[in-house]
């Protein structure tokens, strides 16, 4: 049975231009797909000015510096994406922090592709990986 594909973008950090461009680049890679972006609270004003974006999630394990140390509250956003059920995530750039905490938050959510930027191993966390956005999005739909 056919169903419309559920992306889940991540945005670490706040760069709403960085978030904006990269849902251009999803929305073009994925036309009918619905996009659910997490961000922190801050960015979710300007996520859901976004007319490609569907859903926006704010969850208190996210903030400016990446994802909480906190367990608690780590497995309470895993817990949250398990239950969204997402096709895939896209872990979209931010300066020079790492895609991979995210990405084993993806993982552990049971979200069965996960993409990002980066140029570091990551023990294959992530399923495509590359130097940047344009690249992950061309190997995935090179894939299909």
């Amino acid at each position: 049975m056919w169903h419309e594909q559920r992306i889940l973008v991540i945005q670490p950090g706040n760069n709403a231009e960085s978030l904006r461009s990269g849902i251009e680049q999803v929305r073009s890679s994925f036309p009918t797909a619905q996009i659910v972006v997490l961000c922190t609270a801050r960015l979710s004003q300007s996520a859901l000015s976004i007319i490609d974006v569907n859903q926006v999630l704010v969850h208190c394990a996210i903030d400016e510096t990446g994802l909480s140390d906190a367990s608690e509250r780590l497995l309470s956003l895993i817990e949250l994406l398990k239950v969204e059920q997402f096709d895939q995530a896209i872990i979209l750039p931010d300066g020079n922090r790492s895609p991979y905490p995210f990405a084993y938050v993806c993982y552990f959510a049971g979200i069965p592709v996960r993409l990002g930027v980066s140029c570091e191993f990551g023990g294959g966390v992530l399923s495509q990986c590359g130097v940047n956005i344009e690249e992950v999005l061309d190997r995935v739909q090179e894939a299909a």
